[in-house]
């Protein structure tokens, strides 16, 4: 996924759908919900990134949870795109305290980072409930030199994500 956004000047919706498509997490690797991209926004953006995303028709997009900090960020694209994942967009994940640190530990090491344990995923509900751990990696502006916990910090864009079911993948990985 890092490959991907690293490859392209942007990538847009149609573009990140077609590249998780391709992967079949699903069939490869049973647990992982899906692949998913974080964009980090700064207060004074929000309004932007807002107006943006109900432009593309999402009319009722919000970031939430609401609460002001000095950064937010919003799942932005989650595949494959069903009912279960829908309900992530505009979720910010440094309102959580869990999601937070391992995101910011990838921002600040350059490095991906695993959650503790999550006890309840937001793409999943009804009696498949079951906790799990998201994976970070981090995204950076191009041409910027990463050499110093500054500048990675300035330059962080976002990250890409993949969420997992324990159980699941427990079940397929290690019992069989």
């Amino acid at each position: 996924l890092v490959g991907l956004f690293n490859s392209s000047e942007t990538v847009e919706r149609e573009e990140f759908s077609r590249y998780a498509a391709a992967l079949q997490l699903d069939k490869n690797y049973p647990g992982i919900l899906g692949a998913g991209y974080i964009k980090t926004i700064a207060p004074a953006e929000q309004n932007a990134h807002i107006a943006a995303m109900r432009a593309q028709g999402f009319a009722q997009y919000i970031l939430w949870p609401g609460g002001e900090r000095n950064l937010y960020s919003a799942v932005s694209y989650f595949e494959p795109w069903n009912e279960e994942n829908k309900r992530t967009l505009g979720f910010d994940v440094l309102a959580d305290p869990v999601r937070a640190a391992a995101a910011l530990r990838a921002r600040d090491t350059s490095r991906i980072t695993v959650t503790n344990r999550i006890a309840r995923l937001l793409a999943v509900s009804g009696p498949d409930t079951e906790s799990g751990v998201f994976f970070f990696a981090p995204l950076y502006r191009r041409g910027v030199a990463l050499y110093s916990l500054d500048s990675r910090q300035t330059a962080l864009e976002g990250w890409v994500y993949l969420p997992l079911k324990m159980k699941t993948v427990m079940d397929n990985y290690l019992l069989s």
